[in-house]
């Protein structure tokens, strides 16, 4: 039974989580986090305190990449995606494009010094991905930085052995050195891999991943990338510099 039709307060589907039924938040005892040596605090509003079926975006971060995925084409609202799927051309409910799980494992926190910074913790990760993975999700948005504690490579094999695909930001702090899943050989750091499941459903991650790496366009080319060589993986995307 799907807990959106069942009893409020009730886990009708036995999975461990109530009310789940547009995904879920699995921050809990973050009113305090040491980070680096200095305590934050959860910013003013903010929800640290218990895991719960509101996996609302307090920051905005979360929401804006998922619209970067899944906002629908020609929905009279200025935004379009890639895999979001064709709308009638005014702002509707619900699409025919890509589906969003959002799992919540990050949170805004506040320092009198540095002032808001957004932290997401390992074990939070890796629970929202055995979630994920057991839900039948076959791709995870992982932009946020990441280590090996909480159990996250036992995570991660887990939700790849689910024939699914996880991608990874390369990071925005000017450090070329990789965090844990941008270190693994088997996660790629790669854009529309949706839209191609959504056209060949019978595809496994490999093909995936070899379509999108054969079809980018070489920019290596391009003057202003000579200083590059090697850095800005298959070809035109995110990783464009000019």
């Amino acid at each position: 039974m799907y807990e959106k039709d069942g009893e409020a307060g009730t886990d009708e589907d036995s999975n461990g989580y109530t009310d789940d039924w547009v995904g879920f938040d699995f921050v809990h005892g973050a009113s305090v986090t040491n980070y680096q040596g200095f305590n934050f605090t959860c910013l003013a509003g903010e929800d640290c305190e218990n895991q719960d079926n509101d996996p609302r975006d307090f920051n905005g971060h979360g929401t804006h990449v998922a619209g970067i995925v899944a906002a629908i084409t020609n929905n009279d609202y200025g935004t379009a995606s890639t895999a979001g799927g064709w709308g009638n051309g005014s702002l509707e409910v619900a699409g025919n494009g890509v589906k969003i799980m959002p799992l919540r494992i990050c949170w805004s926190a506040d320092n009198w010094l540095f002032g808001e910074l957004g932290l997401c913790r390992m074990d939070f990760a890796a629970e929202a991905l055995y979630y994920a993975a057991n839900k039948g999700a076959k791709f995870a948005n992982a932009s946020w930085g990441s280590d090996s504690s909480g159990g996250i490579p036992e995570a991660i094999d887990y939700f790849l052995s689910h024939d699914s695909i996880i991608f990874k930001a390369a990071g925005n702090d000017s450090s070329q050195s990789a965090d844990y899943i941008n270190a693994r050989t088997d996660v790629g750091i790669i854009a529309v891999a949706a839209l191609i499941k959504s056209q060949n459903p019978t595809w496994v991650p490999e093909q995936i991943v070899q379509q999108l790496y054969d079809s980018a366009d070489d920019i290596y080319g391009l003057t202003c990338n000579s200083s590059y060589a090697a850095k800005l993986g298959a070809g035109r995307g995110y990783h464009l510099l000019c």
